[in-house]
């Protein structure tokens, strides 16, 4: 009754003013019951449905303000499509673009709404506020897109939230966050927004939800919340200036650019975080200091190039990659630790890291490098400390001044002296065999006996708080070599290929690894007449290569000084490039009397003498960057896109053959050629 009440008095207001118009409406039939097209102010109680609002959307072109407050919306399923390809509308729906581009200044929404459909009042550039009845829980993409709104709530009852909702909003000033989701570009280029508080109950912030609000410094958060991650590019671009997210105790991840190019001073994360995505940080230059948490294992790509981090350990014990330009140009870090765990690196991760002075390599196996790893460092400079000799025979590692480094008294070679020594070495001495154990570390009378002498030596240590740092340098036996002939396959082509030795040192055993390139598979494998007399045996590693061994059980020497040791049959497929090679590395070649040499990596190239045939036109090119120049090498013709991180778009012409074009603003773009998606940063 009081709702009936209510209307009857707002009829009555309509007698006295003649440009507010009430109507009773059964739903689909506002048409026939609304004959002023002129109407600027509109009251409507009853039923409604997709058509009602159709004729609104057609019709009343200068519609200033309406009242749903009394209107029931009731569903429709129709035989042809209403807004765009929709023919099925549910209850409490206001369909697509309902309301798009309408000089609306103020709206009452259904009391019975519940979803709002894609960009509804998009373009709205009048309709200054909102408020959303409890019985919303769902607003489709762009629903207020560049619309008039100054501020805005997100209230907790709505749960749904496509992309973009309130973007492009040039008035908007200020929000406030009680949804538990910040739906994906939610505040995408509002430029004067500059006031954002949360509720407890936030959980996710998503993709590019605050990119490009330039005038976005700081957040105010609830002293409780519950926020576990912060999607890919949710900052970019804006002016936050802190990243201290150690109030998050439930957070865990980071996403891809998420503060790139930002003026944050400071970046803290909570243990809980378990990644941090590509490029979160990346040219974010006032940042100093970086500490990735213990549960993150891989460091992405870009994620701190082009800040000011000076800290040499930015990375726990549980790191088991580091992935392209993770570190790119970080001229103030002098010292680096490459973890135990770490087992690749990718291209120009380190590149530009021209103050680099030691690097602590504590993985026993030389981590797999990417292209250019080392970058503009003067490497003869930097010395490499560990306890592997793998380093002085794989490419990139090899070229700094490798060197032995342990602590006198680290029996367990785990870079601290301490109890864990002592039951060791005490182990040692009563014939346990510990392992991992260093002789010459736990040897600290240097008399090449262990015994409880050392022991006492290493409890002294400890207790006086003494470190004796030893260093040697490893020397590799560049004399001798394992090599295989280059030679030359067809595709489908299997063929027998000699490894050889050539020694001016008598052996009794080797071991080496064989790396196989792409498109060349062993087929077998057998001894040469060299190691007749010896064992010989051979297994695939989990990374693909093949580990030899072979030994004498009497400590036989190798026949002869040069030859054949062994023979490999192989059979190329058609993945087979070019300019494909073969590498033979971490030799190790040992006499009668123990002793060991570690022999230099080699590589031998690969022909295939089909050349290169049947060439998808469509990644038939190669593209790389010059600063700021593109080249694009194309066998055919056709058009590049550039897109950046804002989405801009740039379109070239290429012709076959070389094409270099200057790009006007160095960043990451993301060019499409044909099929293909290459990514370059210029700078």
């Amino acid at each position: 009754m009081k709702k009936f009440a209510t209307f009857l008095a707002l009829i009555a207001i309509t007698a006295i003013k003649s440009q507010a118009i009430v109507i009773a409406n059964t739903a689909g039939q506002l048409a026939s019951r609304l004959s002023d097209m002129q109407v600027e102010s509109l009251t409507i109680a009853g039923t409604m449905d997709a058509r009602d609002f159709k004729f609104i959307a057609d019709n009343l072109h200068r519609l200033s303000s309406i009242d749903l407050g009394f209107v029931t919306i009731v569903g429709y399923e129709a035989q042809e499509p209403v807004f765009a390809q929709q023919t099925v509308y549910l209850d409490g729906e206001i369909p697509q673009t309902a309301f798009f581009g309408k000089a609306l200044t103020s709206v009452e929404l259904p009391s019975n709404a519940k979803i709002i459909g894609y960009a509804a009042f998009a373009g709205c550039e009048n309709l200054t506020n909102i408020s959303f009845p409890t019985s919303i829980d769902s607003i489709a993409s762009y629903a207020f897109s560049a619309t008039g709104l100054t501020a805005v709530t997100l209230p907790a009852h709505i749960t749904k939230w496509g992309e973009g909702v309130f973007s492009r909003c040039n008035h908007l000033t200020s929000a406030h966050v009680e949804s538990a989701i910040i739906g994906k570009k939610t505040f995408f280029a509002d430029p004067i927004l500059s006031s954002v508080s949360f509720g407890s109950g936030v959980t996710a912030i998503s993709d590019a939800a605050f990119a490009g609000c330039s005038a976005l410094s700081t957040l105010q958060w609830s002293s409780a919340n519950q926020l576990k991650s912060i999607g890919a590019e949710a900052f970019i671009a804006t002016q936050m200036t802190d990243a201290n997210l150690t109030k998050f105790p439930t957070l865990s991840s980071v996403g891809d650019w998420a503060y790139a190019g930002t003026p944050i001073t400071e970046v803290a994360l909570p243990a809980s975080v378990s990644n941090v995505g590509a490029g979160a940080f990346y040219y974010a230059n006032k940042v100093t200091h970086l500490v990735l948490p213990s549960k993150v294992t891989k460091v992405s790509a870009y994620v701190a190039a082009g800040t000011n981090v000076a800290n040499a350990n930015i990375w726990g014990n549980n790191i088991i990659g580091i992935d392209e330009y993770a570190l790119y140009n970080l001229s103030g870090i002098t010292s680096l630790t490459i973890p135990e765990k770490v087992t690749k690196i990718g291209t120009q991760a380190m590149a530009g890291t021209t103050g680099l002075r030691t690097i602590t390599a504590k993985p026993t196996e030389a981590p797999t490098l990417g292209m250019n790893v080392w970058a503009g460092i003067h490497q003869e400079s930097v010395t490499l400390f560990t306890l592997s000799p793998a380093y002085l025979e794989t490419p990139q590692w090899r070229d700094f001044n490798v060197m032995k480094k342990y602590y006198l008294g680290d029996a367990n070679t785990d870079d601290v002296v301490n109890v864990t020594d002592i039951t060791a070495v005490t182990n040692y001495v009563l014939g346990k065999e510990p392992t991992p154990f260093n002789f010459n570390a736990a040897d600290c009378a240097t008399d090449d006996v262990i015994n409880v002498s050392d022991i006492t030596t290493i409890i002294g240590y400890i207790l006086r708080g003494e470190t004796h740092e030893i260093y040697d340098t490893w020397e590799p036996n560049t004399d001798d070599q394992i090599l295989i002939p280059a030679f030359s396959i067809a595709p489908g082509e299997t063929r027998s290929v000699e490894v050889n030795l050539t020694n001016a040192n008598a052996y009794t055993a080797l071991q080496f690894d064989i790396r196989l390139p792409e498109g060349l598979e062993l087929v077998g494998i057998s001894k040469a007449n060299r190691l007749v007399r010896h064992r010989m045996q051979s297994a695939t590693l989990p990374n693909g290569d093949i580990r030899v061994i072979s030994y004498h059980a009497e400590n036989g020497d190798m026949e002869g000084s040069e030859g054949a040791i062994l023979t490999l049959r192989v059979k190329a497929s058609e993945a087979l490039s070019t300019d494909a090679e073969i590498e033979v590395m971490h030799t190790v070649l040992a006499n009668a009397d123990c002793e060991t040499y570690f022999a230099p990596a080699t590589t031998t190239p690969v022909s295939n003498t089909s050349g290169v045939t049947d060439i998808n036109a469509a990644s038939a090119c190669r593209i790389f960057a010059k600063a700021r120049t593109v080249v694009i090498e194309s066998e055919v013709s056709g058009v590049a896109q550039f897109v950046d991180l804002s989405g801009r778009s740039i379109n070239l012409a290429v012709e076959a053959g070389r094409n270099e074009y200057e790009m006007p603003d160095a960043g990451i773009y993301i060019v499409k050629m044909g099929d293909t998606c290459h990514k370059l940063i210029l700078k």
